[in-house]
């Protein structure tokens, strides 16, 4: 326990005073006037609180230093210095703001603009590829188209030769027709040759 006291007490008297405290909040960003004092009365709330504790267990252990406080006045007073130094300006603070606001707004633009951009090109990207699928099946197309023709051509070829050897045909029946007839004709001189003989 003894040990615990002495950490405390050790960072009691080592905690930084209000005026540090304020410009290191300073050096991190810039603060309006009301904004630093409630960051300020915020911290001084923490090392009282630390102090309080840390003097208890003093008071239990017989240390007789009572607890250091600021107050809301010396916070004012510190406020009045940097202003009348420079350090603390309300103006500089909307400007900042107005900045910081204005950084996070393009980041937010360009972030929206890198997803539709990005949506965009995959969309595009997407369309290319259907456009060569459907490239591809007019393709296959064609040729389906330009084999039915041939397919179509062999057959009428075939067609063609059937109708010739038709023709053909046609023309071998008729001279065996013929033939048959002259022969029947000379088959009937004959019988008429034969009877008038």
């Amino acid at each position: 326990m003894s040990e615990l006291s002495s950490k405390a007490r050790k960072g009691a008297k080592q905690s930084p005073s209000l005026k540090a405290r304020a410009l290191r909040l300073l050096s991190l960003r810039e603060y309006s006037r009301k904004g630093l004092a409630a960051k300020l009365a915020e911290s001084e709330a923490r090392w009282a609180k630390l102090t309080k504790n840390a003097s208890e267990a003093d008071l239990e252990g017989g240390s007789d230093t009572p607890p250091a406080k600021s107050s809301a006045l010396d916070i004012e007073v510190i406020l009045d210095d940097f202003e009348a130094r420079g350090w603390l300006s309300d103006e500089r603070f909307a400007e900042a703001l107005v900045i910081l606001t204005n950084l996070e707004l393009q980041k937010c633009l360009c972030g929206t603009f890198r997803h539709h951009f990005t949506t965009v090109f995959c969309n595009c990207f997407h369309l290319f590829h259907w456009f060569r699928l459907f490239h591809l099946y007019l393709i296959n197309l064609v040729f389906l188209v330009v084999q039915l023709d041939l397919f179509l051509l062999q057959h009428r070829l075939i067609l063609l030769h059937l109708v010739d050897l038709e023709g053909q045909l046609l023309h071998l029946i008729h001279h065996y027709q013929l033939a048959l007839v002259g022969h029947v004709d000379l088959l009937r001189e004959e019988e008429h040759t034969s009877e008038l003989q």
